[in-house]
């Protein structure tokens, strides 16, 4: 039988949704909002069933408001149904055709057959204000018509967001009238009088005047009119204070609205009223001036002092004369109520002010713009022009506002106020031309918590002279106390204590937190479990803030220190920091005065501290070195091939060691989330605590920690979890690796999640077990000085109770500067993030501005009161230039990102499963096998022990020896040459299995006919063509004797592409500038007659395409969009990399040449062929043609293509020590392998077709003149128009037979690998390129040659029939083979680990083979296993495992 719903008392048959006691709760506090007495009958029920739709509307926040609303408004009782309030369920009302006010329907063409005047002007509602405003005035209305329009527009959430229109008639109508009011007893309305006054009202509402004359009213009427005393009564009652009635000297009255701005009304001044409106609206204009100039003249204004800093711009609005600000306020009369635009007025109020009274009147929002400028950028040019414009204060301004904060009083600090001193190397290069003139200081920040203890509430006096330079530049840095003599050194006497004797490591160090595995598995449940609704939740960062709500901690105020004008690493600069440290914290009654300093000066700092001072080491810079740790461990397991996958490889090696800590930070997130899926997904997680964990997530409203930690099914699911982990270590070494890696990842995590909360045990812990990775990293000093520093803190308990309260308990240790949730850093973050980027970015001290004592003073000491007048600048406009970091994983693109990414990670391990059931330790991308001296594995267990070696010893006997530091995959060298790109079958793991698995040398031989490689690595180098010398062809053609010809007589054809890179233009020049000089180059060295001919790039069928977008990933550069006037700042070759940057250059050169008498021509595809064809040509009409370039493809296709005895010579322009060289065509097509150059050239490698490895043009050159018979044979085969593929692939069989120097009774190319194999593994090192390719590659590679002899003949063949295949992005893209990689049974040995079922995630599917038995989990047996006559007998799986054995 079915059950009803909750909410609406309907039979629930679709759209189910059951309910639980925590449902149902919720249900009854919403019903108990609402006031519908539906809780009284839901008490006593534990569960039930709803409609989703009901539920949804019911509980959420904003429905219960719409209904209460709704309520209030009809003052009827509640009946609520849950449902009743949806739009669904009332009647439809077209907010898009008809206005909401009259419900009239707005016909377009209707009105405009109108005369103009008689048109109602219809408007779309623009902002979402605007649906309170109308709201609101009907509500105050009271009456009939404005209690529908409030009914009406309760149906929508937002007028705004339904595309609402409206008449401004009736918008005026509804809103300017007077509210009605009761009417007192009398006599009757006059119906005739009501009608006159509604023509009276709608000629004053559709006009724009602000003033009439009572005889323009009286026209109006078609009736008897009333009389003068009955409509100012009557407009009164209407408009109420709004209107005001004057006479003038002629006695005609006069009606104005003060709404438009009241306006003085005298005899005088109607007397002389202007016939013309234009000189009318001048006349009321001036005289508006006049009253607003008199009003600005008279205010008094004090510019002896500027206003408090912190707030500097908050009272701007009461330095505006009330005449000024009505007529702003009258400007923006139409957006009134956006707060933008008045703040937008006040602004250009005080500009107006600003330029009337610049003596006397001090704006402080032009003066914070000036200073905002003067600091963030360093310019004074732009301050100057925005001060002459009035939009800013003067740059002399900004300087003496910045002088003033310096000398202004600062207020002392509360005494028992917490404050902790920061200290790092300031260092920078001043003078980068000789590397000279380093400027070595140390700079410092002070960190003050709480920040609500400082109060900037007093005026600052404004200086009236600026003071001298010596005197500011004292202010600013700190006089050096030289150390003399540092006496017994008691750091190298301690003795190194066992730290988990102190206090013991939590045993829960390595699992995730609670909070975490729920965002963990929210995460996964999104993609394994679509039928629950899981919500979209943040990414880690953003969860981590969002679940920390209830965690409340201090804000930290950060102030600049003066500089310390020494090397850092000197003794007596860390001394003088310390000393000056020591004593501010003495003035305000710190007991402990706390120093942080990152590793290379925190041991100097350590040996020389004195008095009460505790020396902290850097928590940011220890993790960043704990982050090289984790790319030492995971160097060549696979890990950079994964992060590859979502980063840059430049940007990956620099993440592997620690550098980029962002990027560090999010790649190895996103990778242990995929690694947490897999383990997930065999962590046997029941349904009951999927559905738990879901409803968890919804409820997020009701989520506190302690309330996670109550949940029974995500303990259990913990539990599961970290079970599974530990089983999956056991699986072998590779995985016991990924389960370190995973556990490490872990271990960054939580230290980042005890800093951000302030959770001081926790951070200690952290520290505490990240020293043994330092030592088995080889960061030897930072696990020293990681294990003084924790021994250090772990005694502050101790010896100093009071200051640990504050420190530790209080969460002080930590810096919090927004005050939001999980907002904590590290100290030496904060001064990387305050400091030192305010020194490094646009307007610093780095950026120009020097180095004096006074440009440091005014820079340091003025920073606390220029960033608080900045910040009351940016709180003014409601601008804020910094943005915060927790804050980005809540975005919706980093959320879809983060989601893109995760996919081509899981896509990676499902092809390269983490925890294979192997007893060898294997790189999951390159299946290169470790031996038993690569442990990385055992990273922890090494360092460890390495660790309890140094207990008991004094830290001067505390040496690193290289034989702890665990080896890692790559420590394995390897000469085979990894391709770069994801491929489902591993080349080395092939190649490996194949030599072992071998029964005698028969298998050998069968198993070479294979490539073994996802290419032929003979032809291929990491997927794109090997690419040889081709200029080496040069060495074996003779040059014409006579060099010395006079270009300025011959006609010149020059290739364009050698032009654009030969001229070197000068740097920074502009695009027409440019063009210039690429013509007086061609001018100068090739006279007037001649032809420039450039390539194109618009050619997607061009099989030279691939190998110009090649190219240009040699260099990169920015896609400008330039034009003639537009000023090239980048380099050039970097410039030409970019396609388009090329294309507009050619565009503008043609341009140019053209109109200089310069004959151009731009090529569709590769130029080589054009360039010939023009020189050939005009080889028929001029007695001498010199092709000019540099590209050995021409003087191929002269020669090949050339008529005999043709006087056409080839110019390779010299370079350098280079010379010049001169070709006769005439002269090279008498050489024996003239007429098969092309056959040369192209076979042994061009622009389009492959070059061998280790074979040379100069060797094949050698061969094609050894043997001319079959080469000149072979040669008439692939110049043959109608030649079959056939042919072309035994021709080019016997050619690679030749060029690796086949016996002469061979005949098969598959076979010859086996003896080439033979003599390979003879050499110390081998390499898989050097074998001959196999007949399928062979094959391919001779279709490309055909096809580009064909191309240089003038016969165009579809290239995709001819060697190619067209890619995803539509470029013509090499096939390699089209034979299977390697035989079968050896693609049968790559296993996968799917737990799930072997569906479309399994790595065997996707490689498009079976699951065999080596498959850890389904062993064959799933639904992608090989059938059973296929399956590989015993003795092969008994040579696999002996593989995976050893």
């Amino acid at each position: 039988m079915s059950e009803k719903c909750l909410i609406c008392d309907n039979v629930v048959e679709m759209d189910l949704c059951k309910v639980g006691s925590k449902g149902i709760s919720g249900i009854i506090k919403a019903s108990a909002l609402r006031k519908d007495g539906k809780e009284t009958c839901l008490r006593n029920k534990m569960s039930g069933v709803v409609h989703n739709t009901c539920r949804r509307q019911y509980v959420r926040s904003d429905s219960i408001k719409r209904f209460l609303r709704e309520q209030a408004l009809s003052e009827q009782p509640s009946t609520s149904r849950g449902v009743s309030s949806l739009r669904s369920g009332q009647s439809q009302f077209d907010f898009k055709t008809k206005c909401f006010f009259c419900t009239e329907e707005h016909d377009e063409e209707a009105e405009r057959k109108k005369p103009y005047s008689k048109r109602r002007t219809i408007i779309k509602v623009r902002t979402t204000t605007f649906h309170n405003s109308v709201l609101l005035r009907g509500q105050e209305r009271n009456d009939e018509w404005g209690n529908d329009v409030v009914r009406r527009i309760c149906t929508v959430g937002d007028l705004h967001a339904v595309d609402a229109i409206y008449h401004v008639d009736c918008y005026k109508k509804f809103t300017l009238a007077t509210l009605p009011s009761k009417r007192k007893a009398g006599r009757p309305i006059d119906e005739g009088i009501s009608e006159a006054m509604n023509e009276i009202y709608d000629y004053i509402e559709k006009n724009d005047n602000c003033q009439f004359s009572m005889d323009d009213l009286l026209g109006q009427i078609t009736g008897e009119p009333p009389t003068v005393k009955t409509i100012k009564a009557r407009m009164k009652e209407k408009y109420g204070d709004q209107i005001v009635f004057s006479t003038t000297r002629t006695k005609q009255t006069v009606v104005c609205f003060h709404a438009t701005g009241e306006k003085i009304l005298n005899d005088a001044w109607y007397t002389s009223r202007c016939t013309n409106e234009q000189a009318e609206n001048e006349r009321i204009v001036r005289k508006a001036a006049e009253i607003i100039l008199k009003d600005i003249e008279s205010m008094a204004y004090d510019n002896s002092a500027y206003f408090p800093l912190t707030s500097f711009c908050r009272e701007a609005e009461e330095l505006i004369p009330q005449t000024l600000a009505v007529f702003t306020d009258c400007l923006a009369k139409k957006k009134r109520s956006q707060e933008t635009v008045k703040k937008k007025m006040t602004t250009i109020a005080h500009t107006l002010i600003a330029a009337i009274r610049p003596r006397c009147f001090i704006s402080p929002i032009l003066s914070s713009i000036a200073l905002l400028i003067y600091r963030k950028y360093g310019s004074k040019n732009l301050v100057d022009l925005l001060s002459k414009l009035g939009l800013s204060a003067s740059y002399y301004e900004a300087q003496r506002l910045e002088l003033s904060t310096i000398h202004h009083t600062e207020e002392p600090i509360p005494i028992g106020t917490f404050i902790q001193f920061v200290f790092d190397n300031a260092d920078f290069n001043v003078s980068t031309l000789d590397g000279r003139n380093t400027f070595h200081s140390m700079g410092g920040i002070k960190c003050i918590t709480p920040a609500n203890t400082l109060h900037a509430s007093t005026n600052v006096k404004r200086l009236n002279s600026a003071p001298p330079q010596e005197e500011v530049g004292k202010l600013g840095v700190l006089e050096v106390h030289t150390l003399e003599g540092r006496g017994a050194n008691a750091l190298q006497q301690m003795i190194i204590e066992d730290l988990s004797f102190l206090k013991p490591i939590p045993s829960d160090i390595f699992t995730p937190t609670i909070q975490d595995l729920l965002w963990m598995s929210g995460k996964w449940l999104q993609e394994v479990e679509p039928t629950l609704e899981v919500p979209n939740i943040p990414e880690w960062k953003g969860f981590m803030q969002l679940t920390s709500k209830l965690i409340n901690k201090e804000t930290t105020s950060v102030t600049f220190l003066p500089f310390i004008n020494s090397p850092p690493n000197e003794y007596s600069t860390i001394r003088t920091a310390l000393q000056y440290a020591l004593k501010k914290s003495q003035e305000v009654g710190v007991t402990v005065c706390f120093v942080t300093f990152d590793q290379p000066l925190y041991l100097k700092a350590r040996e020389i501290s004195f008095g009460s001072i505790m020396v902290r080491l850097g928590g940011f810079h220890l993790l960043m070195s704990f982050l090289g740790c984790i790319g030492h461990t995971m160097a060549g397991s696979g890990l950079k091939d994964v992060l590859c996958q979502i980063f840059a490889p430049n940007s990956v090696d620099k993440m592997l060691t620690g550098h980029a800590y962002s990027r560090a930070v999010r790649g190895h997130l996103l990778v242990q989330l995929v690694l947490a899926h897999i383990i997930l997904d065999g962590a046997n997680v029941s349904e009951e605590e999927k559905k738990d964990i879901s409803t968890m997530l919804i409820n997020m409203e009701e989520f506190t920690p302690d309330k996670v930690k109550e949940n029974a099914s995500l303990m259990s699911t913990l539990k599961k979890f970290q079970y599974h982990l530990e089983t999956l270590k056991e699986n072998g070494p590779t995985a016991a690796l990924w389960v370190q890696y995973f556990n490490m990842v872990t271990l960054m995590k939580k230290y980042i999640n005890f800093e951000r909360c302030g959770d001081w045990d926790g951070h200690l812990a952290c520290v505490q077990q990240i020293i043994p990775f330092f030592h088995a990293s080889g960061h030897f000093q930072y696990a020293k000085c990681a294990h003084i520093y924790v021994q250090d803190m772990m005694q502050l308990k101790n010896s100093h109770p009071q200051t640990y309260k504050e420190f530790a308990e209080k969460g002080f240790f930590t810096i919090n500067r927004t005050g939001t949730p999980w907002a904590g850093v590290w100290s030496d973050m904060v001064i990387e993030q305050t400091l030192m980027r305010s020194m490094k970015s646009s307007g610093g001290l780095t950026r120009g501005r020097g180095i004096t004592d006074s440009v440091l003073a005014k820079w340091v000491c003025g920073s606390p009161g220029c960033t608080a007048i900045c910040t009351s600048l940016e709180e003014f406009a409601e601008v804020v230039f910094a943005s915060g970091e927790q804050h980005v994983d809540f975005r919706q693109s980093r959320q879809q990102r983060d989601s893109r990414d995760r996919a081509k990670i899981r896509e990676w391990f499902s092809e390269h499963p983490p925890f294979p059931k192997l007893n060898s330790l294997i790189s999951l991308s390159t299946g290169v096998l470790g031996n038993s001296k690569v442990n990385c594995h055992q990273a922890l267990d090494i360092g460890t022990k390495t660790m309890q070696n140094f207990i008991g010893r004094r830290f001067s006997d505390m040496k690193q020896s290289k034989k702890n530091v665990v080896l890692s995959l790559a420590s394995m060298s390897s000469s085979i040459k990894i391709n770069g790109e994801t491929v489902t079958v591993n080349p080395l793991t092939i190649f490996q299995r194949t030599v072992i698995a071998k029964k005698n040398d028969e298998d050998v031989a069968d198993l070479l006919t294979y490539e073994l490689t996802p290419f032929p690595m003979s032809l291929f180098h990491e997927g794109v063509m090997r690419k040889g010398k081709k200029s080496s062809l040069y060495d074996v053609l003779p040059v014409e004797n006579n060099a010395a010809l006079d270009l300025n007589q011959t006609t010149n054809v020059v290739d364009g592409g050698f032009l654009l890179h030969r001229m070197k233009w000068k740097p920074s020049s502009s695009v027409s500038s440019i063009c210039h000089q690429y013509i007086t180059y061609v001018q100068k060295h090739y006279g007037t007659n001649c032809m420039v001919v450039f390539d194109g790039y618009s050619d997607v069928n061009s099989t030279k395409r691939a190998e110009q977008k090649r190219r240009g990933l040699t260099r990169t550069s920015v896609d400008i969009n330039c034009n003639e006037n537009t000023i090239i700042t980048v380099q050039q070759e970097h410039f030409l990399a970019n396609e388009n940057n090329k294309t507009r250059l050619i565009q503008f050169l043609t341009e140019k040449m053209t109109a200089a008498g310069i004959e151009t021509t731009v090529a569709t595809g590769d130029a080589d062929g054009t360039i010939v064809s023009c020189g050939l040509d005009k080889a028929a009409v001029h007695p001498t043609v010199v092709i000019v370039g540099e590209d050995v493809d021409l003087i191929v296709l002269l020669m090949g293509l050339a008529p005999p005895n043709i006087n056409v010579f080839f110019m390779k322009p010299g370079r350098g020590k280079v010379e010049t060289k001169l070709f006769s065509v005439r002269q090279l097509q008498q050489l024996e392998f003239a007429k098969s150059i092309l056959l040369l050239h192209s076979f042994s490698g061009c622009d389009t077709t492959s070059a061998i490895h280790g074979k040379s043009k100069v060797g094949i050159a050698k061969l094609f003149m050894a043997k001319p018979d079959l080469t000149q044979n072979i040669s008439d085969i692939f110049s043959g128009l109608s030649t079959s593929p056939e042919s072309i692939e035994q021709a080019g069989e016997k050619l690679f037979l030749a060029i690796y120097q086949a016996p002469v009774q061979e005949q098969n190319l598959n076979k010859y690998r086996y003896s080439a194999f033979l003599r390979a593994s003879m050499k110390p090192k081998s390499d898989l390129a050097t074998l001959p390719p196999t007949r399928g590659a062979s094959k391919q590679h001779s279709l490309r040659v055909y096809l580009q002899i064909q191309q240089w003949l003038g016969n165009p063949l579809p290239p995709t029939q001819w060697g190619w295949a067209r890619g995803d992005d539509g470029i013509l893209k090499p096939v390699t083979t089209n034979d299977p990689v390697a035989p079968e049974s050896i693609l049968n040995t790559i296993f996968c680990r799917c737990t799930t079922g072997c569906g479309v995630r399994c790595g065997c599917r996707k490689a498009g083979i079976a699951c065999s038995r080596v498959c850890g989990v389904c062993s064959g047996s799933c639904t992608n296993g090989a059938p059973i006559e296929n399956t590989v007998d015993d003795d092969v799986d008994d040579d696999i495992l002996y593989l995976e054995d050893n």
